[in-house]
């Protein structure tokens, strides 16, 4: 088993915001066009992980669920949604 190591980062309110959509930028890239069951599951952990950071400024730990993180993606996702747009744009 690999030794885990921590490390401490801190960022502002809007520099955290940016990260947690780049995040989901980056996972949408890597495992928005494969199929169910196919993903690569370390990068959805991880972006899954950083949620329930986010969520964990609202909800105390224990109480998070699901849905909690799921919120937490939906809301990245919609402040995400205008550069995903203009790249896919830039696709066609």
């Amino acid at each position: 088993m690999k030794k885990q190591h921590r490390i401490a980062v801190r960022f502002t309110k809007e520099a955290w915001a940016r990260l947690l959509q780049m995040v989901y930028l980056g996972n949408y890239v890597i495992n928005g066009c494969r199929r169910v069951g196919e993903e690569r599951a370390a990068y959805g952990s991880l972006a899954d992980a950083l949620y329930l950071r986010e969520a964990a400024r609202t909800y105390a730990r224990e109480d998070i669920e699901p849905n909690e993180i799921a919120d937490v993606r939906d809301r990245v996702a919609d402040a995400a949604e205008r550069f995903l747009c203009a790249f896919e744009a830039s696709l066609a």
